[in-house]
């Protein structure tokens, strides 16, 4: 909200769009995100929504990268389930300034198959302790996959002293259609 408010005066056509983003965000969390499992085309729309408004905070030091290729399918996943990983990447970026800095993400789907990678550019100490002592959303993330997907997921956390790396490969159920209801009713 603090860079959208401060958007208004110097770029207000920007500020309307990441309003609207904002706005979209809400939406969102407030009346789409209420069933066990979503659409991934919508999750990927939220996750764009705050990559873009996430940018805005960033320093012109920070590169941001996003590849996230719509799905073919109606594949269904857990609301918010990759939204963790996206968040750390922001909350824990390096800030150098003598060299560079990023966060690239990637989402594709292959056949029922989702393969999902966030990376980060990290400041070296910090990104120890979100791996061994912190990370709360880590390990919370972590369970919720245990339950939602038992043995139906892969999930990577690497860590370098320059690098965090976290890549996620799970399996997707799809959605069921009107034309596959049809098809069931008049069977």
């Amino acid at each position: 909200m603090n860079s959208i408010f401060f958007l208004i005066h110097k770029n207000p056509h920007m500020a309307s769009a990441s309003l609207a983003k904002f706005s979209e965000m809400l939406r969102y969390q407030l009346y789409e995100c209420n069933d066990k499992q979503i659409l991934l085309e919508k999750e990927i729309g939220y996750l764009h929504n705050f990559i873009e408004l996430e940018k805005l905070r960033q320093d012109e030091d920070v590169t941001v990268h996003c590849d996230m290729q719509p799905p073919a399918h109606p594949w269904l996943i857990a609301p918010f389930i990759l939204m963790t990983f996206v968040e750390n990447a922001f909350k824990h970026v390096s800030r150098h300034a003598n060299h560079p800095n990023h966060i690239d993400i990637r989402l594709h789907t292959a056949d029922d198959q989702l393969h999902f990678a966030v990376s980060n550019s990290s400041g070296g100490g910090l990104s120890g302790q979100v791996l061994h002592y912190g990370g709360i959303g880590l390990r919370n993330v972590k369970r919720r996959l245990d339950l939602l997907y038992p043995d139906q997921y892969e999930l990577n956390i690497t860590q370098t002293p320059d690098r965090f790396d976290v890549s996620l490969t799970m399996q997707l159920e799809a959605a069921v259609t009107t034309s596959t209801v049809n098809y069931l009713h008049h069977a």
